[in-house]
């Protein structure tokens, strides 16, 4: 009878965590902005049901798109859930104002507001609700389409690689500090020139962090010369070279 009762549990459980991945999944990307001279792909592969990293790719108008990844320390469903909620808040809602885009105070148009004022708030939000117990990193830019110009900021975020057309890798450092530590955390804003056929990768831990057999992590040096590698292929194909190397190196054997 126990063994019954602990199988039905378990079964409950797993059932519960399956709908709860599903519902993260719904929040990721489901159709990317069709913006003429960029193009955008991704991929989410949590090392358990659910993770507490989530991303987003969001047009912001016209000519503006917003994109971001966050990771929430830990693993399983707190983590899970509490970046479910932080990606609420990263909204662009048309019918009231959100954190990063905000009703103007005088007319009907509206505010974006800058990366570093963005995880500023996040950063407050987060503190104020969990009282420094759990930390996150994120970055978060902006893309100006116009001008091909990436605004953005970080909070202790891994650094994002931008791959130059030849093969040169430039590292975005972070900005700002671990978010969530402290109550009144600054983050500073950076600004870089995109050139024509120019890659922008952003990526989380999950990463560079993947143990293979040996102990050995697959490394930020490694991560980079598979960029390099694959700096021909489409960026579809190039992402899914990527995740299919780091799959590789963390199976047992591999």
């Amino acid at each position: 009878e126990l063994e019954r009762t602990l199988s039905n549990a378990n079964r409950r459980m797993q059932q519960e965590l399956r709908t709860a991945a599903s519902i993260q999944r719904s929040l990721l990307p489901v159709r990317l902005p069709n913006c003429f001279g960029s193009s955008f792909a991704w991929s989410y592969e949590p090392c358990d049901e659910l993770g507490g990293d989530i991303l987003n790719v969001l047009p912001l108008g016209a000519d503006q798109v917003a994109l971001y990844l966050l990771d929430v320390s830990g693993h399983g469903v707190s983590a899970a859930l509490l970046s479910v909620a932080l990606s609420r808040l990263l909204t662009t809602s048309t019918n009231s104002s959100s954190i990063i885009r905000e009703k103007a105070e005088t007319d009907s148009s509206y505010r974006i507001v800058p990366p570093q004022e963005v995880l500023a708030r996040l950063n407050q939000r987060f503190y104020l609700d969990l009282a420094g117990e759990r930390f996150f990193t994120m970055m978060y830019g902006i893309l100006d389409l116009r001008t091909n110009q990436l605004r953005y900021a970080s909070g202790g975020h891994n650094p994002a690689l931008v791959l130059r057309q030849g093969g040169e890798v430039k590292k975005l450092a972070s900005t700002g500090p671990l978010m969530g530590i402290l109550e009144d955390a600054t983050f500073d804003e950076d600004l870089i020139q995109l050139q024509p056929n120019d890659r922008l990768l952003i990526y989380s831990d999950g990463i560079t962090e993947a143990v293979g057999p040996s102990g050995e992590q697959f490394g930020l040096e490694r991560l980079i010369a598979l960029i390099q590698a694959a700096e021909q292929a489409s960026l579809q194909d190039a992402l899914n070279q990527l995740m299919q190397s780091v799959q590789e190196w963390a199976r047992p054997g591999g």
